[in-house]
């Protein structure tokens, strides 16, 4: 035999742990993950930019990731709902995925923004569920006091 290192099934898998770790810690964040704490940041977002950067691909893998870490945490607190900020993140992957171009979809979000306005008044002491379609029941949010 050679004075060769003999790599055992041990340090094949130790090699490759340790691969899958640094690619981990070496990732990039997602593009979306501040905002879903910033209601008001999540709704000024150009998505469409993003789509541009990232392409579809990329942008429909946010939109999966997203509604499934936030289902994962509606199942997990009883009468947990989907956030305002979740809800601007989810529609605005959704509609810049659908949008025929950037120009179309920042006419389209600034109109519904419009007409969200007049709907729903802002109110900066209370947070609402956006969509109770995520709940089985309403949804029971307190007063934040931001």
């Amino acid at each position: 035999m050679g004075e060769g290192v003999t790599v055992t099934p041990f340090l094949r898998l130790t090699g490759v742990a340790g691969a899958l770790a640094l690619v981990a810690a070496t990732a990039a964040p997602s593009p979306v993950a501040s905002l879903l704490e910033d209601p008001a940041a999540a709704r000024a977002f150009d998505y469409a930019a993003l789509r541009e950067r990232l392409g579809d691909e990329q942008v429909a893998a946010l939109g999966k990731a997203l509604e499934g870490t936030a289902a994962a945490r509606q199942a997990a607190a009883a009468g947990a709902c989907e956030t305002e900020a979740e809800a601007f993140v989810r529609q605005g992957l959704a509609s810049a995925l659908q949008a025929r171009d950037a120009a179309a979809w920042r006419a389209d979000w600034k109109a519904a923004n419009d007409q969200r306005d007049q709907l729903y008044p802002a109110s900066p002491r209370t947070r609402r569920c956006a969509t109770p379609r995520t709940t089985s029941g309403p949804c029971r949010r307190a007063p934040c006091g931001r």
